[in-house]
């Protein structure tokens, strides 16, 4: 048994349960789990994308939904910063920003999600966890256009 293996099963139980939230027309294209980082507090979400969506699903502390999923349109990203590119020298330079997606909505929601664990527990997680990372930092660079 391996260090990652209860990360690998819930990592698989939440591309499931992101895969169920997207309509049939528009399937999962990759997922991946990120935390939120706030002044007082953090906030566990599963991150997906379609060809067509964002979706974020917050997760409680027992890594289950916790509320409605947040659906977002490429239309609804005004700005976005890709592990560090394209935010500006500040979020360049920062220590984190490699693991980092930072983006703000129309409606002024901002957010900060760190890939949770960074590049090490990427490459635990395997394949498929890698390719929700890149697919949702795709989706967003596409938004930019």
């Amino acid at each position: 048994m391996s260090l990652f293996d209860k990360q690998q099963q819930f990592f698989e139980a939440l591309h499931q349960q992101m895969q169920a939230l997207c309509p049939p027309d528009d399937p999962l294209v990759g997922a991946f789990i990120g935390t939120q980082s706030k002044a007082f507090s953090n906030q566990l979400f599963g991150v997906g994308v379609t060809r067509n969506l964002l979706v974020l699903q917050p997760l409680d502390r027992k890594q289950q939904p916790d509320g409605a999923p947040v659906w977002l349109r490429p239309g609804d990203i005004t700005n976005a910063a890709i592990w560090g590119q394209g935010g500006g020298f500040r979020e360049w330079i920062a220590a984190d920003s490699e693991y980092q997606l930072r983006f703000s909505t129309a409606n002024g929601d901002k957010y900060k999600i760190m890939a949770m664990g960074g590049w090490t527990m990427a490459k635990a997680m395997g394949d498929k966890y890698i390719q929700g990372l890149e697919a949702v930092a795709d989706w967003l660079a596409r938004c930019q256009r």
